[in-house]
């Protein structure tokens, strides 16, 4: 039981431990994400970034591609 415990405790302490460390960014792509709401109408969004092809895959990856760094 005490194996149990012990491992319940690590995975509730490692689960914390990423989430404080990812915060910052998830904070910034919240706030990223609340301009974009904002400020560009839904159908200027699926314009771009929805349909299918090529297209929209390129530019979502564009824009997707600064974010972590």
């Amino acid at each position: 039981m005490d194996n149990f415990v012990g491992f319940i405790k690590d995975s509730l302490a490692a689960a914390w431990y990423v989430f404080f460390e990812s915060s910052p960014y998830m904070l910034f792509g919240f706030f990223i994400a609340g301009i974009i709401y904002v400020f560009l109408k839904p159908e200027q969004v699926a314009r771009y970034f929805g349909g299918r092809g090529t297209r929209p895959v390129v530019l979502s990856a564009l824009v997707g591609v600064p974010i972590p760094l």
